[in-house]
């Protein structure tokens, strides 16, 4: 939340675009270029440049075969973390986050040429990359009505060679990413202390407070990441 509400902040004030008004109903209407070009006159900065992605949230309609497409920006991803007794990967929070779901039920789909409602799926691809990949880890998950809990799965990441073309939606000039930052948050949901493992040249450093002090490669892989900040190579 706080990384959004900085980001959020930090673009507010640098934004150099010019709002593009357009209807909601006529969201689902842009291509996927149309779609970037608005997001990128109403959000030139620092911020979107770096961080800033197009996601396309695909439904097909299973009675008349329709693809309906919408285009949304992110700055940066939140991946839910499977329930899975085995190694868990980095790979598998991307493959959950993509996957496809089925809309039935009191998620009913409203097809616009069968003009009713019909069973259909939904799901997430990338459709534009950043310069700079922000993955969020999903730790915390609501447990009944009051309660909350901390995943402490551990899960794997590359340091480099991160391969996202799988989960694009189609052909991209920047799937790999090199590993340049991790959040690790320690502790519970009642209380926890963020640090930051970041690379400089061929170093690793670890930031706690005012404290920094060096670290290697294969502690940055071993530790409980909250996120992962990757850099294309691009």
């Amino acid at each position: 939340e706080f990384f959004r509400y900085l980001m959020d902040g930090l673009h507010e004030e640098m934004n150099r675009g010019r709002p593009v008004r357009l209807r909601p109903e006529n969201a689902e209407n842009l291509s996927e270029g149309e779609a970037w070009s608005q997001y990128q006159q109403s959000n030139a900065s620092i911020v979107a440049e770096l961080f800033g992605g197009q996601l396309r949230s695909r439904v097909h309609c299973f009675s008349c075969k329709r693809n309906s497409d919408r285009f949304d920006p992110f700055l940066d991803l939140s991946l839910p973390i499977p329930v899975k007794t085995t190694k868990l990967s980095v790979h598998d929070c991307l493959e959950a986050f993509t996957e496809e779901e089925i809309l039935t039920a009191n998620d009913r789909y409203f097809c616009e040429r069968c003009k009713k409602h019909s069973k259909a799926s939904k799901c997430f691809s990338l459709s534009k990359l950043p310069p700079v990949l922000v993955l969020h880890l999903k730790r915390f998950r609501t447990v009944g009505a009051y309660s909350r809990k901390k995943i402490d799965r551990r899960i794997t990441f590359p340091l480099e060679g991160l391969d996202v073309s799988s989960y694009c939606g189609g052909p991209s000039s920047t799937p790999m990413y090199d590993l340049l930052a991790v959040v690790q948050h320690m502790g519970g949901v009642d209380g926890g202390h963020y640090i930051a493992h970041c690379k400089r040249d061929n170093d690793w450093f670890t930031f706690s407070d005012t404290h920094i002090t060096s670290t290697t490669a294969s502690e940055v892989q071993n530790c409980e990441a909250y996120m992962l900040i990757y850099k294309s190579r691009s």
